[in-house]
């Protein structure tokens, strides 16, 4: 896919969903997963799309990712979005105005009230079962300048695409009754240890393999019509 690659500049943006849905996400992962990522890029498209941000449709590579580093669930997704978009007459290439891209406070609001009307109508009886609070809780977003040109694609790419819960590498101890392995502390900056019972190890990998057939690398926008 290097042909379709675009020498412009990109943002890095991560949408999270609040703690109270995330029974939800894992009773009917299929389906939820899917709503994320169409809620995320069509709120993403349709700010990019009003004049004052971009003004045409960018392109979108969006990635789910369901861990954290201890493999607790955290259902979230990772985009890399061009900064501009090609004219609706097809044209010309318009340019972010600047290194700011979106309002992530109000995409957060954009991307819930869409998840909460999508999920009520094609899901009431879910919908119904979550506490009215989850509603309220903000959507977790953040964006910020990735690169510039096909380096920054093939970075984000190596980096997000092809990763999974847990490797080899990070396995430090194994006995007949737990695992001990390494993680990396975020918020210290330190790489720290987790020691797990086999079945509490085992239950945390297998909430992360995804359902059959289902594609957690997906184009959307500019890219979705290449």
């Amino acid at each position: 896919r290097e042909a379709e690659l675009l020498p412009c500049g990109y943002y890095h943006l991560i949408a999270t969903v609040p703690e109270q849905l995330r029974h939800a996400f894992l009773s009917d992962q299929k389906f939820m997963y899917s709503l994320l990522m169409r809620t995320v890029a069509g709120a993403v498209i349709d700010l990019a799309r009003i004049e004052k941000r971009i003004g045409p449709t960018p392109g979108i590579l969006m990635i789910l990712h369901t861990w954290t580093g201890q493999m607790t669930y955290h259902p979230h997704v990772h985009l890399l979005v061009t900064a501009g978009g090609v004219s609706d007459d097809g044209q010309h290439w318009l340019a972010a105005p600047s290194k700011f891209l979106l309002p992530v406070r109000a995409l957060s609001k954009i991307v819930r009230a869409r998840f909460r009307d999508t999920l009520e109508q094609e899901k009431p009886a879910v919908f119904h079962s979550l506490p009215r609070k989850t509603w309220k809780r903000a959507w977790c977003c953040y964006c910020k300048p990735y690169g510039h040109g096909k380096q920054a694609v093939l970075q984000y790419l190596a980096r997000y695409a092809f990763r999974i819960a847990i490797t080899n590498a990070r396995i430090v101890a194994m006995d007949d009754t737990h695992v001990t392995f390494r993680y990396k502390d975020r918020e210290a900056n330190q790489w720290r240890t987790c020691r797990l019972t086999g079945v509490v190890f085992l239950r945390r990998l297998l909430m992360h393999v995804l359902p059959k057939g289902f594609h957690k690398a997906r184009y959307y926008g500019l890219w979705h019509y290449s």
